[in-house]
Order: structure tokens, then C-alpha cells, then sequence
């Protein structure tokens, strides 16, 4: 996984990879899939343990293979286990885990927006936006041709 960003300081200064390292460990499913491969995927058993490096990308070149080589720099978190204290306490501390649920997460908008990406799931951003034009087409043709039809959606 590459995040050239979170290299600009330390780990302990970057609230979104630690809470990134946390919800991988946790399994949680809406991170785990933004992980092109993620080899703990399917497991029931998620990851135990967790470390990053921290790695210098450079293109190569016409004599070289592939697109860009990596030199290792250094080791950019220490070996974390599941159940590490202070990275619980680190993260309760800022707000990003809570012991409680949130209103927004079980309420309407929440539920609502949940099913929302489960039907979308594996849909690339070209074909859905595809289809609702499409959709967006054939409604204005439909009120063209019947401008004075029950439209159950409209006011």
C-alpha cells in the first residue's frame, strides 16, 4: 500500500493511517475493501499483528523494468498487536473509535446509505454515472411524451 502523504511526519501525527491500521486489523469491511489485495480478505480470522515501512519511490528508466523502483528508508511504525492499548487509547482519545454508536451510523441516512453501497459495490464510476444519465434521459423523454401522467416522484 502506497500513501506518499502520511510520510510527511511521524505516525503518531497521522490520526488517518492509524485509525487505517486499526480498521485492517478489525476487518472492517468498507476498509478492507478499498485494499486492492488484501490477503487477509476472506479469512475469518483477521490480522494480528501490524507494521509499516516507509519506502522512496523513483521512476525508472528506458534501461530499467516496470514503471518505478522503491529503497527502503525506515521502519515507519513499530510492530503493533490487535489489541494494542495505547493505539486504542490513541484513537478514543481523538474520536475516531467510540464506545457508542453513532445516531447518523443506525439512523435513516445511515441505513439508507449502507444499502446504497451494497447495491453499488463493484460498479465503476463510469458505468454508474452511465446508467443514470441514462436514466435521467429516458425520465425527460417519458415527461415529454407525457407531460400530464401521474408522476408518483414529483410534486
Amino acid at each position: 500500500m502506497q500513501m506518499h502523504l502520511a510520510s510527511e511526519g511521524t505516525y503518531q501525527q497521522n490520526p488517518f493511517f492509524l485509525s487505517l491500521v486499526y480498521h485492517l486489523m478489525e476487518n472492517t469491511t468498507e476498509v478492507v475493501e478499498l485494499i486492492h489485495s488484501y490477503p487477509f480478505k476472506n479469512r475469518s480470522e483477521p490480522m494480528k499483528f501490524a507494521r509499516a515501512k516507509l519506502y522512496m519511490y523513483h521512476f525508472t528508466n528506458k534501461t530499467e523494468r516496470g514503471w518505478w523502483k522503491r529503497d527502503y528508508q525506515e521502519e515507519y511504525m513499530p510492530v503493533f498487536n490487535k489489541g494494542n492499548q495505547a493505539l486504542l487509547d490513541y484513537l478514543t482519545e481523538r474520536r475516531i473509535i467510540t464506545k457508542k454508536k453513532s445516531k447518523f451510523i443506525n439512523g435513516p441516512l445511515g441505513i439508507y446509505l449502507r444499502r446504497w453501497h451494497r447495491l453499488t459495490k463493484g460498479l465503476d464510476a463510469f458505468s454508474f454515472l452511465f446508467t443514470f444519465a441514462i436514466f435521467l434521459i429516458v425520465k425527460a423523454i417519458h415527461q415529454w411524451f407525457y407531460p400530464h401522467h401521474f408522476h408518483p416522484f414529483n410534486d
